[in-house]
């Protein structure tokens, strides 16, 4: 999950036109793009891929996630600004979870022909 803070930073850039400032830098390497089993995006990545797997309706994923993430923000009391973005930090961590769903179903299907 370390591939999301590059992911992160060049969003955060995008939008603001500024880099992350060394509290917001701060912010995301320890508390949400931190490769710690525990980290927010983390725990909000495997639920995501929980709920592809159960085949849930993508839009309902889409908003748990949103919803996870502004959450997470508030209970970590991310800086303002990072606050303000947190549909794009959950966009991201969606098709994170979206891919690598696709990817293990290939993966799946690939081994089953080969039995």
């Amino acid at each position: 999950m370390a591939f999301l803070f590059d992911k992160f930073k060049n969003m955060f850039k995008e939008k603001t036109g500024e880099e992350f400032t060394k509290n917001e830098k701060e912010y995301v390497i320890i508390y949400f793009a931190n490769s710690n089993p525990k980290s927010s995006s983390k725990t909000i990545f495997y639920s995501a891929m929980r709920c592809l797997r159960a085949f849930y309706p993508l839009p309902a994923i889409k908003a748990m996630v949103q919803s996870e993430v502004k959450e997470a923000f508030k209970k970590e009391q991310a800086p303002k600004r990072i606050k303000k973005l947190y549909k794009e930090f959950a966009e991201i961590i969606f098709n994170a979870a979206m891919e690598k769903n696709i990817s293990n179903t290939i993966k799946r299907n690939e081994k089953s022909k080969s039995l």
